[in-house]
Protein backbone atom coordinates (compact mmCIF):
# COMPACT_ATOMS: atom_id res chain seq x y z
CA UNK A 1 0.00 0.00 0.00
CA UNK A 2 2.23 2.22 1.14
CA UNK A 3 4.62 1.50 -2.11
CA UNK A 4 1.67 2.21 -4.71
CA UNK A 5 1.40 5.65 -2.79
CA UNK A 6 5.06 6.30 -2.80
CA UNK A 7 4.85 5.75 -6.96
CA UNK A 8 1.60 7.66 -7.48
CA UNK A 9 3.54 10.74 -5.38
CA UNK A 10 6.49 10.25 -7.78
CA UNK A 11 3.94 9.94 -10.84
CA UNK A 12 2.20 13.31 -9.79
CA UNK A 13 5.30 15.30 -9.44
CA UNK A 14 6.99 13.88 -12.17
CA UNK A 15 3.63 15.62 -14.46
CA UNK A 16 3.62 18.63 -12.58
CA UNK A 17 7.76 19.16 -13.45
CA UNK A 18 7.36 18.15 -16.38
CA UNK A 19 4.14 20.50 -17.24
CA UNK A 20 6.27 23.17 -15.87
CA UNK A 21 9.14 22.57 -18.28
CA UNK A 22 6.91 22.63 -21.15
CA UNK A 23 5.39 26.41 -20.31
CA UNK A 24 1.89 25.92 -21.12
CA UNK A 25 -0.54 27.05 -18.61
CA UNK A 26 -2.58 23.41 -18.27
CA UNK A 27 -4.92 25.49 -15.92
CA UNK A 28 -6.18 27.31 -18.95
CA UNK A 29 -9.24 25.26 -19.51
CA UNK A 30 -10.25 26.71 -22.90
CA UNK A 31 -12.43 24.28 -24.85
CA UNK A 32 -15.03 23.34 -25.85
CA UNK A 33 -15.70 26.65 -26.52
CA UNK A 34 -18.25 27.54 -23.78
CA UNK A 35 -17.86 24.72 -21.85
CA UNK A 36 -14.41 24.26 -21.16
CA UNK A 37 -13.31 21.38 -19.48
CA UNK A 38 -9.73 20.41 -21.24
CA UNK A 39 -6.70 22.92 -22.47
CA UNK A 40 -6.03 22.67 -26.03
CA UNK A 41 -4.06 25.26 -27.85
CA UNK A 42 -1.91 23.22 -30.51
CA UNK A 43 -0.15 26.49 -31.17
CA UNK A 44 2.01 25.50 -27.89
CA UNK A 45 3.92 22.91 -29.56
CA UNK A 46 5.85 25.02 -31.53
CA UNK A 47 6.93 21.96 -33.55
CA UNK A 48 5.09 21.64 -37.36
CA UNK A 49 4.80 18.01 -37.09
CA UNK A 50 3.28 17.85 -34.16
CA UNK A 51 0.70 21.00 -34.33
CA UNK A 52 -0.47 18.82 -37.29
CA UNK A 53 -1.04 15.59 -35.43
CA UNK A 54 -2.95 17.66 -32.63
CA UNK A 55 -4.93 18.87 -35.34
CA UNK A 56 -5.42 15.39 -36.21
CA UNK A 57 -6.18 14.28 -33.27
CA UNK A 58 -9.14 17.53 -32.90
CA UNK A 59 -10.75 15.92 -36.00
CA UNK A 60 -10.94 12.82 -34.61
CA UNK A 61 -12.88 14.11 -31.39
CA UNK A 62 -14.87 16.50 -33.51
CA UNK A 63 -16.04 13.45 -35.88
CA UNK A 64 -17.30 11.45 -32.72
CA UNK A 65 -19.55 14.66 -32.32
CA UNK A 66 -20.28 14.80 -36.16
CA UNK A 67 -20.98 10.60 -36.19
CA UNK A 68 -23.80 10.79 -33.67
CA UNK A 69 -25.47 13.38 -34.63
CA UNK A 70 -25.73 11.36 -38.04
CA UNK A 71 -26.41 7.97 -35.93
CA UNK A 72 -29.26 9.84 -33.51
CA UNK A 73 -31.07 11.39 -37.05
CA UNK A 74 -30.69 7.77 -38.90
CA UNK A 75 -31.90 5.75 -36.46
CA UNK A 76 -34.99 8.09 -35.49
CA UNK A 77 -35.95 8.34 -39.65
CA UNK A 78 -35.27 4.77 -39.74
CA UNK A 79 -37.82 3.69 -36.60
CA UNK A 80 -40.36 5.35 -37.70
CA UNK A 81 -39.94 4.35 -41.23
CA UNK A 82 -40.51 1.10 -39.67
CA UNK A 83 -37.73 -0.83 -40.53
CA UNK A 84 -37.61 -3.83 -39.11
CA UNK A 85 -34.08 -4.41 -37.17
CA UNK A 86 -34.42 -0.37 -36.04
CA UNK A 87 -36.99 -0.41 -32.89
CA UNK A 88 -38.05 2.40 -30.87
CA UNK A 89 -35.30 1.81 -28.66
CA UNK A 90 -32.43 2.64 -31.30
CA UNK A 91 -33.01 6.08 -30.78
CA UNK A 92 -33.08 5.60 -27.19
CA UNK A 93 -29.34 3.81 -27.16
CA UNK A 94 -28.42 6.70 -29.45
CA UNK A 95 -28.89 9.10 -27.09
CA UNK A 96 -27.15 6.97 -24.35
CA UNK A 97 -24.04 6.21 -26.58
CA UNK A 98 -23.88 10.39 -27.33
CA UNK A 99 -23.77 11.04 -23.95
CA UNK A 100 -21.36 8.93 -23.12
CA UNK A 101 -19.42 8.42 -26.21
CA UNK A 102 -18.70 12.52 -26.67
CA UNK A 103 -16.68 12.48 -23.21
CA UNK A 104 -14.64 9.16 -23.63
CA UNK A 105 -13.44 10.41 -26.94
CA UNK A 106 -12.77 14.34 -25.48
CA UNK A 107 -10.85 12.72 -22.33
CA UNK A 108 -8.74 10.81 -25.36
CA UNK A 109 -8.39 13.66 -26.88
CA UNK A 110 -7.03 15.23 -24.00
CA UNK A 111 -4.46 12.68 -22.98
CA UNK A 112 -3.49 12.25 -26.90
CA UNK A 113 -2.60 16.50 -26.43
CA UNK A 114 -0.87 16.33 -23.46
CA UNK A 115 0.99 12.63 -24.32
CA UNK A 116 2.05 14.94 -27.97
CA UNK A 117 2.98 17.97 -25.70
CA UNK A 118 5.86 15.51 -23.57
CA UNK A 119 3.68 14.58 -19.99
CA UNK A 120 4.96 11.09 -19.75
CA UNK A 121 2.27 9.51 -17.77
CA UNK A 122 -0.46 10.38 -19.84
CA UNK A 123 0.91 8.01 -22.28
CA UNK A 124 -0.28 4.67 -20.79
CA UNK A 125 -4.31 6.36 -20.54
CA UNK A 126 -3.81 7.40 -24.11
CA UNK A 127 -2.71 4.28 -25.51
CA UNK A 128 -4.97 2.29 -23.84
CA UNK A 129 -8.29 4.94 -24.70
CA UNK A 130 -7.49 4.81 -28.13
CA UNK A 131 -6.77 1.30 -28.34
CA UNK A 132 -10.10 0.62 -27.36
CA UNK A 133 -11.59 3.44 -29.68
CA UNK A 134 -10.50 1.47 -32.31
CA UNK A 135 -11.74 -1.67 -31.66
CA UNK A 136 -15.12 -0.24 -31.08
CA UNK A 137 -15.28 2.04 -34.19
CA UNK A 138 -13.91 -0.69 -36.14
CA UNK A 139 -17.09 -3.24 -35.11
CA UNK A 140 -19.43 -0.38 -35.60
CA UNK A 141 -18.30 0.14 -38.87
CA UNK A 142 -18.59 -3.78 -39.69
CA UNK A 143 -21.32 -5.07 -37.76
CA UNK A 144 -24.74 -3.93 -36.50
CA UNK A 145 -24.83 -3.63 -32.53
CA UNK A 146 -26.86 -1.50 -29.92
CA UNK A 147 -27.75 1.84 -31.97
CA UNK A 148 -24.62 1.00 -34.72
CA UNK A 149 -25.41 0.36 -38.01
CA UNK A 150 -22.93 -1.68 -39.28
CA UNK A 151 -22.06 -1.13 -43.48
CA UNK A 152 -24.10 -3.93 -44.35
CA UNK A 153 -27.12 -2.58 -43.02
CA UNK A 154 -26.44 0.58 -44.34
CA UNK A 155 -26.35 -1.18 -47.96
CA UNK A 156 -30.07 -2.72 -47.24
CA UNK A 157 -31.24 1.38 -46.26
CA UNK A 158 -31.36 1.31 -49.75
CA UNK A 159 -34.07 -0.96 -51.29
CA UNK A 160 -35.81 -1.05 -47.38
CA UNK A 161 -35.80 2.39 -46.34
CA UNK A 162 -35.44 4.72 -48.68
CA UNK A 163 -32.79 7.02 -50.07
CA UNK A 164 -32.09 9.63 -48.05
CA UNK A 165 -31.53 7.29 -44.98
CA UNK A 166 -29.03 5.33 -47.23
CA UNK A 167 -27.27 8.39 -47.91
CA UNK A 168 -26.52 9.41 -44.65
CA UNK A 169 -25.90 6.01 -43.70
CA UNK A 170 -23.43 6.26 -46.17
CA UNK A 171 -21.77 9.05 -44.57
CA UNK A 172 -21.46 7.70 -41.13
CA UNK A 173 -20.01 4.67 -42.39
CA UNK A 174 -17.94 7.43 -43.98
CA UNK A 175 -17.44 8.95 -41.08
CA UNK A 176 -16.28 6.10 -38.66
CA UNK A 177 -13.92 4.85 -41.03
CA UNK A 178 -12.44 8.38 -41.57
CA UNK A 179 -12.09 8.40 -37.96
CA UNK A 180 -10.33 5.30 -37.55
CA UNK A 181 -7.67 5.99 -40.12
CA UNK A 182 -6.65 9.35 -38.83
CA UNK A 183 -6.73 8.10 -34.84
CA UNK A 184 -4.65 5.04 -36.30
CA UNK A 185 -1.73 7.37 -37.59
CA UNK A 186 -2.01 9.52 -34.76
CA UNK A 187 -1.70 6.86 -32.05
CA UNK A 188 1.59 5.08 -33.89
CA UNK A 189 2.90 8.99 -34.85
CA UNK A 190 2.55 9.72 -30.84
CA UNK A 191 3.47 6.34 -29.67
CA UNK A 192 6.47 5.36 -31.87
CA UNK A 193 7.82 8.81 -32.80
CA UNK A 194 7.32 11.28 -30.34
CA UNK A 195 6.63 9.39 -26.74
CA UNK A 196 8.38 6.04 -26.92
CA UNK A 197 8.18 3.46 -24.55
CA UNK A 198 10.64 3.55 -22.14
CA UNK A 199 11.12 0.44 -19.48
CA UNK A 200 9.18 2.64 -16.68
CA UNK A 201 5.97 1.85 -19.03
CA UNK A 202 6.35 -1.95 -18.49
CA UNK A 203 6.39 -1.67 -14.82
Amino acid sequence: MNGMLLKMGTSALKTKMEERELDIDWEDFNYPPGLRIIHYNPIELVDKDKILVAHLLHVAFLSVVVFYIFNVTINVIAMISGDKDITFFMPLYSLFHTLMGIPVALGVFSKGYRTLAGITDERTFYKWGEVFLLAFTGFAFLFQMLCYHGIKTVLRFRTEVGMLVFILGLIEEGIILIQWCIRLYAVLTILFKYMPATPEDDK
